[in-house]
């Protein structure tokens, strides 16, 4: 679909509803106007209301089938919206999953530099013998590291 099918759909809607209701009233006026002409001529065959039929039910039609191109291009005009909002939610989509795989990168190798910061600190104790290696402390000067108490004997 492109964007020159896009019409404005509420004037031939509006115009084809008017010509429907003003169709149908001359039409029901012509009709009025034969049964009259009928009953005062006594049945006989004149052409009383004849053409105020006519011109009703032709107005009628013309509505009808305004009515209908009215409401045609108003599901076009749907359609249209519909077609715009989906290729909008395809691009957010698109930026969320880009947004996601970078974040998924960042934390990769934010994974990477804690590992590799781990692995230094583990070479930097093994090479200095008994530093303290991550998560200990070294007690204070003249004190002894703490040890848990032995558990109690029985006996």
């Amino acid at each position: 679909m492109r964007s020159k099918e896009w019409k404005r759909s509420a004037g031939t809607v509006v115009t084809g509803i008017v010509l429907l209701v003003v169709g149908q009233f001359v039409f029901q006026l012509g009709q009025q106007s034969a049964v009259r002409g009928l009953l005062e001529s006594g049945y006989s065959d004149d052409d009383t209301g004849k053409g105020v039929v006519l011109i009703g039910g032709v107005t009628v039609l013309g509505g009808l089938v305004t009515l209908c191109w009215g409401v045609w291009q108003m599901a076009v005009n749907v359609d249209l919206a519909g077609l715009v909002a989906a290729r909008h939610l395809a691009e957010l989509e698109i930026a969320d999953a880009r947004a996601a795989e970078k974040e998924y990168r960042r934390a990769q190798k934010a994974r990477r530099v804690a590992a590799d910061r781990l692995a230094a600190v583990a070479r930097d104790s093994a090479t200095q013998g008994s530093a303290p290696g991550p998560g200990q402390s070294e007690p204070a000067p003249g004190r002894e590291p703490w040890e848990p108490p032995a558990p109690p004997t029985q006996g």
